[in-house]
């Protein structure tokens, strides 16, 4: 498990990810532009119907995604700002977090 404690890797491996993340929105985005106007001749299993449906979930699941990050976020720094002055209250200093020597 030592190669998630490298730093470096794990930044590479996140740029990765957010790179093949962004590159799939937009090849979602841009087939959804190319095929709008396709000659859909009403068959219940359309190809490209399907694959378009496909592409709108995918968006619209990164959508509902960005939401809850932000309500977890807009939370969270809520109960930060409220906690805030009762922190230092919970924490006492003694002689070891001091390092005092003790000695007979």
């Amino acid at each position: 498990m030592s190669l998630f404690r490298n730093s470096k890797w794990t930044r590479r491996l996140t740029g990765i990810v957010c790179l093949w993340m962004l590159i799939i929105l937009a090849c979602s985005s841009l087939y959804l532009v190319a095929e709008a106007d396709h000659d859909c001749c009403g068959q219940e299993d359309c190809p490209i119907c399907a694959c378009m449906e496909q592409c709108e979930q995918l968006l619209s699941h990164v959508g509902h995604g960005l939401i809850a990050c932000s309500a977890v976020l807009l939370l969270a720094s809520f109960v930060l700002s409220v906690a805030a002055p009762v922190v230092p209250e919970l924490f006492h200093e003694t002689l070891v977090s001091q390092n005092v020597r003790m000695n007979n």
